[in-house]
């Protein structure tokens, strides 16, 4: 919600979004990895391209 308040733009506030969005997905894959002893960084990749996949497909059908 944070982009939607500080920006004017609300295209640019959703691309921020999604950005955000997708470095949190990678940030928690990652930390995720370390508890299930797992590659960290095979975990944090996956999680990022999987909730990046939703975010494509969210934008390809108009959200």
């Amino acid at each position: 919600m944070l982009p939607f308040l500080l920006l004017k733009d609300p295209e640019l506030a959703i691309q921020v979004s999604n950005r955000a969005l997708v470095l949190l997905l990678f940030i928690v894959g990652y930390r995720w990895g370390h508890y299930t002893d797992a590659p960290p960084w095979r975990v944090g990749l996956l999680v990022m391209f999987l909730g990046a996949a939703t975010v494509l497909v969210a934008v390809a059908l108009g959200g």
